[in-house]
């Protein structure tokens, strides 16, 4: 999710936490003592399309031809 979003999500959810590895993303530890509920309000929240949770993908950049090298 985009980062100004975390804060609000990991309110909801206590146990989110940044990635020990990819700070910018969530982590749910599967040691939480309540892993399934928390993956299952997740879940939910995903297929309510809560729009706090995702991100919006940028614009594609258009790449360039490769030019093969020939001397």
């Amino acid at each position: 999710m985009e980062r100004d979003q975390q804060a609000a999500v990991m309110a909801d959810l206590p146990s989110l936490a940044p990635h020990p590895v990819l700070p910018k993303w969530l982590y749910l530890p599967e040691s939480a003592d309540l892993f399934e509920k928390d993956a299952q309000w997740l879940v939910k929240r995903i297929r309510a399309r809560d729009l706090r949770i995702g991100i919006v993908p940028p614009d594609a950049k258009r790449k360039r031809a490769r030019r093969d090298f020939n001397p």
